[in-house]
């Protein structure tokens, strides 16, 4: 459903709302955004021993009430694959990879964890790697 600005009801612009109008509209505004996609977290990992630079990725969008997407992109060497698993209640009714099953879970707790080890001349750790959940344009949060 699109976004709609929401009208004051019973004021006149520059009088202050009643505090039971305040009430109202805060718990609209959380109704609002419950349902917004700010569960987010992606997991960056090398689908292929042969391949390196975690180019294959799985990110999780969900809302509160865990429903929403899994997208996963598997790079190999000449091609690019990619897939996207609709997701209920924090689970899938398909059968999830480890790496999409990890990005639910950071996106459900806020967790982002990175493997031990490092990639050869690179600062980026060896194995999985999970970036920080993060939501865009929600107040008191910041963009990576």
């Amino acid at each position: 459903m699109p976004h709609r600005p929401r009208a004051h009801r019973g004021a006149a612009k520059g009088t202050p709302l009643a505090a039971d109008q305040v009430v109202a509209e805060i718990d609209a505004l959380r109704a609002d955004v419950s349902s917004s996609l700010r569960h987010l977290a992606v997991v960056r990992y090398d689908a292929f021993g042969d391949m390196g630079g975690h180019l294959s990725w799985s990110m999780a969008l969900l809302d509160d009430a865990g429903d929403g997407v899994v997208l996963t992109s598997i790079h190999g060497r000449s091609d690019a694959r990619t897939y996207a698993k609709n997701v209920a209640s924090w689970t899938a009714n398909q059968q999830l990879s480890p790496e999409e099953e990890e990005a639910i879970r950071f996106a459900r707790t806020g967790q982002a964890r990175r493997a031990l080890g490092t990639l050869a001349g690179s600062a980026e750790p060896a194995g999985t790697h999970v970036s920080r959940p993060w939501s865009w344009g929600l107040p008191g949060t910041r963009r990576p």
